[in-house]
Protein backbone atom coordinates (compact mmCIF):
# COMPACT_ATOMS: atom_id res chain seq x y z
CA UNK A 1 0.00 0.00 0.00
CA UNK A 2 1.47 3.60 -0.63
CA UNK A 3 1.31 6.44 1.81
CA UNK A 4 1.99 9.99 1.74
CA UNK A 5 2.34 12.45 4.58
CA UNK A 6 0.20 16.00 4.33
CA UNK A 7 0.86 18.63 7.43
CA UNK A 8 2.69 15.68 9.65
CA UNK A 9 -0.32 13.19 9.00
CA UNK A 10 -0.32 9.64 7.00
CA UNK A 11 -2.32 9.50 3.95
CA UNK A 12 -3.84 6.13 2.39
CA UNK A 13 -5.92 6.15 -0.44
CA UNK A 14 -8.95 3.55 -0.73
CA UNK A 15 -8.05 3.08 -4.51
CA UNK A 16 -8.54 -0.84 -5.24
CA UNK A 17 -7.31 -0.17 -8.14
CA UNK A 18 -10.44 1.50 -9.34
CA UNK A 19 -12.91 -1.01 -8.59
CA UNK A 20 -16.79 0.08 -8.32
CA UNK A 21 -16.36 -1.06 -4.53
CA UNK A 22 -14.87 0.10 -1.74
CA UNK A 23 -11.89 -1.90 0.05
CA UNK A 24 -12.52 -4.07 2.87
CA UNK A 25 -10.10 -2.52 4.97
CA UNK A 26 -11.41 0.86 4.39
CA UNK A 27 -14.98 -0.46 5.78
CA UNK A 28 -13.04 -1.49 8.71
CA UNK A 29 -11.78 1.95 9.32
CA UNK A 30 -15.81 3.32 9.10
CA UNK A 31 -16.15 0.81 11.93
CA UNK A 32 -13.18 2.01 13.86
CA UNK A 33 -12.63 4.73 16.19
CA UNK A 34 -8.99 4.50 16.20
CA UNK A 35 -6.14 2.06 14.39
CA UNK A 36 -3.52 -0.11 14.54
CA UNK A 37 -1.13 0.58 12.20
CA UNK A 38 2.25 -0.43 11.07
CA UNK A 39 5.14 1.21 8.68
CA UNK A 40 7.95 -0.81 7.85
CA UNK A 41 9.57 -0.97 11.64
CA UNK A 42 6.95 1.93 13.57
CA UNK A 43 3.82 0.59 14.33
CA UNK A 44 0.99 2.98 16.95
CA UNK A 45 -2.40 3.76 17.14
CA UNK A 46 -3.61 6.36 14.83
CA UNK A 47 -7.43 8.51 14.54
CA UNK A 48 -8.27 8.71 11.51
CA UNK A 49 -10.35 11.20 9.24
CA UNK A 50 -11.20 11.87 5.62
CA UNK A 51 -10.14 15.64 4.42
CA UNK A 52 -12.97 17.30 3.00
CA UNK A 53 -13.31 20.18 0.38
CA UNK A 54 -10.40 21.98 -0.43
CA UNK A 55 -8.21 20.46 1.87
CA UNK A 56 -9.16 16.33 0.29
CA UNK A 57 -8.22 18.13 -3.24
CA UNK A 58 -5.08 19.49 -2.45
CA UNK A 59 -4.39 15.96 -0.28
CA UNK A 60 -5.62 14.09 -3.77
CA UNK A 61 -3.58 16.00 -6.09
CA UNK A 62 -0.53 15.37 -3.76
CA UNK A 63 -1.10 11.50 -4.01
CA UNK A 64 -2.20 11.28 -7.57
CA UNK A 65 1.66 13.50 -7.49
CA UNK A 66 3.43 10.19 -5.94
CA UNK A 67 1.39 7.50 -7.79
CA UNK A 68 0.16 8.91 -11.04
CA UNK A 69 -2.19 5.59 -11.39
CA UNK A 70 -4.33 6.89 -9.01
CA UNK A 71 -6.02 9.27 -11.78
CA UNK A 72 -6.68 6.26 -13.95
CA UNK A 73 -8.40 4.32 -10.78
CA UNK A 74 -10.65 7.32 -10.17
CA UNK A 75 -11.42 7.62 -13.80
CA UNK A 76 -12.66 3.67 -14.10
CA UNK A 77 -14.83 4.23 -11.33
CA UNK A 78 -18.23 5.94 -10.28
CA UNK A 79 -17.43 5.82 -6.72
CA UNK A 80 -15.12 8.80 -5.39
CA UNK A 81 -12.17 7.04 -4.32
CA UNK A 82 -12.15 7.84 -0.11
CA UNK A 83 -8.72 9.20 1.08
CA UNK A 84 -7.41 8.56 5.09
CA UNK A 85 -5.69 10.37 7.09
CA UNK A 86 -3.95 9.16 10.43
CA UNK A 87 -3.11 11.47 12.89
CA UNK A 88 -0.32 9.10 15.76
CA UNK A 89 -1.83 9.02 19.10
CA UNK A 90 0.96 6.70 20.35
CA UNK A 91 3.48 4.20 19.64
CA UNK A 92 2.48 0.07 20.34
CA UNK A 93 4.38 -2.50 19.73
CA UNK A 94 5.39 -3.56 16.04
CA UNK A 95 3.94 -7.02 15.05
CA UNK A 96 6.56 -9.65 13.41
CA UNK A 97 6.59 -12.80 11.36
CA UNK A 98 7.38 -15.63 12.55
CA UNK A 99 10.51 -18.06 10.68
CA UNK A 100 9.54 -21.49 10.31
Amino acid sequence: MIYGNVGGEIVIVASKGGADSHPQWYRNILAADTLEVQIATQAFEAAWREPLDDERHQVWEHMCHLYPPYIAYQQSTSRRIPLVMLSLLRPTATFTATQD
